[in-house]
């Protein structure tokens, strides 16, 4: 009798600390980021030219995954892609901008290295992004730095840099 109670406190001991393990784990600061990543590739990306309201929709979601004070500093080494602002709503008018042209965009962040630490937090990813346009086909890797700030209950993004030069594949 005492083995068979000794075991069953054995196995809620068990069952508790797996629950608090997933607890940390699902509501810590890492998940809680890449999943801010998956879903602002989910608002960048689409398959088809989506219409003028689906457009717009997306814009307005996306300026919301940026604080009010953001500095986005992106540069290639050919000077087709670069976007410089300090502005949520000159992002907003760049990615409506942009999709004027644009029948296809597919954006992955790969490789994702996440350091958070009370309310901040940066992160060194790599987006693999795939554009089609009247002008053709685009592949760039973007290796990116970014530092993100939690407040309200949501993290965003407070900072977006390009690490090195853009590499374009095919």
């Amino acid at each position: 009798m005492v083995r068979k109670n000794m075991i069953v406190i054995i196995v809620l001991a068990v069952i508790i600390v797996a629950g608090i393990i997933f607890f940390w784990w699902w509501f810590g600061a890492n998940h809680q980021i890449k999943k801010l990543l998956n879903s602002l590739e989910s608002t960048i990306s689409f398959d088809n030219r989506p219409t003028l309201i689906a457009t717009s929709i997306k814009a307005e979601r996306l300026i919301n995954y940026f604080s009010s004070d953001v500095a986005l500093d992106i540069k290639s080494d050919d000077g087709l892609v670069e976007l410089h602002t300090t502005d949520r709503e000159e992002i907003r008018d760049y990615f409506l901008a942009s999709l004027q042209r644009v029948s296809l965009i597919n954006v992955r962040f790969l490789d994702t290295q996440i350091n958070a630490n009370r309310g901040r937090a940066s992160l060194e990813t790599t987006a693999r992004v795939r554009v089609l346009s009247d002008f053709g086909e685009t592949n760039l890797i973007l290796p990116l730095r970014m530092v993100l700030e939690h407040s309200s209950g949501d993290w965003q993004i407070q900072s977006v840099s390009s690490i090195e030069i853009i590499k374009r594949y095919r």
